[in-house]
């Protein structure tokens, strides 16, 4: 082995090789659930949205292994997308036709710079607005007697688009027809917008550009980054995967993304940008 005091390209090949997280095929009980997944095949359906003359495709996957069963309607978080649903809906699949939400700036829905939009265009409101005209068009491609009824299934802050779409007064009178299709909502950790201090982690996140990243991949610390924000976003970080970190990766290099990421942080809740602080009075309507 090489002196560990010695500098170079000597001393860095015989530095012990990066950790690196397991494969959620290596996992007993995640294993049986991708399987299932990769038979499911979903389809893969686009349905324009307007709000303020700006159209914004939002994609939905529709999963038709029980039809006729009843409907759920799962919205994803922040910096995931439909496939973050994989595991529920492989165990679900048996007994609901599932319908898989990308929100604005996610997965294979449009992803507009935050400048081509309205100012709010990325806000919850704004997003559940979007959702519903997309439920609005599939249900109407559905047809069937009577209507078909369907819960709203969101994570973080999928629960919060949730929360506004069913409460926010101008999305109650527009998509009231919507509305009275839902049965229930079922919430895992929706986002509280009254909070007093942006957390640490995001204001990381609203400042880091492409070219941090690519230095990052040059000096070998990206990933390294990327694999402690996949543990942290697990409850047991057993469970967390390399797939998982593929995947938040994925949505942090690719700019349109980012950039959509960003923008949802920055309008998720009203704070003076200047002094980050809260913006009660609006906090409070909300």
């Amino acid at each position: 082995h090489a002196d560990p005091r010695e500098k170079g390209a000597t001393w860095l090949m015989y530095q012990p090789a990066p950790e690196r997280l397991p494969s959620e095929t290596n996992n007993p009980v995640l294993a049986p659930l991708v399987d299932r997944w990769k038979g499911l095949l979903p389809e893969l359906r686009h349905y324009p949205t307007t709000r303020s003359n700006h159209v914004v495709n939002i994609a939905v996957h529709i999963i038709r292994s029980a039809p006729g069963k009843p409907v759920l309607v799962c919205i994803h978080g922040i910096l995931a997308d439909y496939g973050m649903w994989e595991y529920v809906t492989a165990a679900l699949a048996a007994d609901y036709e599932i319908w898989l939400v990308d929100l604005p700036g996610c997965g294979d829905s449009d992803a507009p710079k935050p400048s081509a939009l309205e100012p709010d265009g990325y806000c919850p409101t704004a997003m559940g607005e979007r959702v519903w005209q997309a439920l609005g068009k599939c249900l109407a491609t559905e047809g069937g007697a009577p209507p078909r009824q369907f819960t709203l299934v969101g994570h973080s802050l999928g629960g919060t688009v949730i929360i506004r779409m069913l409460s926010a007064p101008e999305l109650q009178a527009r998509y009231d027809a919507e509305q009275q299709r839902v049965e229930r909502a079922v919430l895992f950790a929706p986002c509280d917008q009254a909070i007093n201090v942006v957390p640490p982690s995001f204001l990381t996140l609203l400042g880091l550009q492409g070219w941090m990243i690519t230095v990052g991949d040059v000096l070998g610390v990206f990933d390294g980054k990327v694999r402690d924000l996949t543990r942290r976003s697990y409850h047991d970080p057993e469970f967390a995967t390399i797939e998982g970190q593929e995947r938040y990766a994925h949505a942090l290099r690719h700019s349109e993304h980012r950039e959509a990421a960003k923008a949802i942080l920055r309008q998720f809740t009203p704070f003076d940008p200047k002094t980050v602080r809260p913006i009660w009075p609006k906090i409070d309507r909300l």
